[in-house]
């Protein structure tokens, strides 16, 4: 039996401090549940992204929803690291565990 619900109850679910995995990267990302988690002002949320992460992540890091991420890399492909997570966590405004 397939269930269908409205993109925003689905965010909904996700909660403050809440580890979401992700997948995707940046050809395939889930970037509609990516822009209401940030629109409905999620924050602390713990981020895995399996093999890699790009535009979806750094929205998140960016908008302030996320402080934590394990990934094997976190980029926009040839144009390098995600902006948002390169400053995050350059300035350890982010906790970054490498799973590579």
């Amino acid at each position: 039996m397939t269930r269908f619900v409205e993109l925003s109850d689905a965010a909904a679910k996700v909660k403050d401090g809440d580890l979401i995995a992700i997948g995707g990267n940046n050809d395939h990302a889930p970037m509609a549940m990516v822009r209401e988690i940030v629109r409905q002002g999620t924050t602390g949320l713990r981020l895995v992204f399996v093999p890699a992460g790009g535009i979806n992540g750094d929205m998140l890091m960016g908008a302030g929803s996320a402080n934590w991420v394990e990934t094997g890399s976190l980029t926009f492909g040839e144009r390098g690291l995600a902006p948002n997570y390169r400053r995050l966590a350059s300035a350890g405004k982010i906790e970054a565990l490498d799973s590579t």
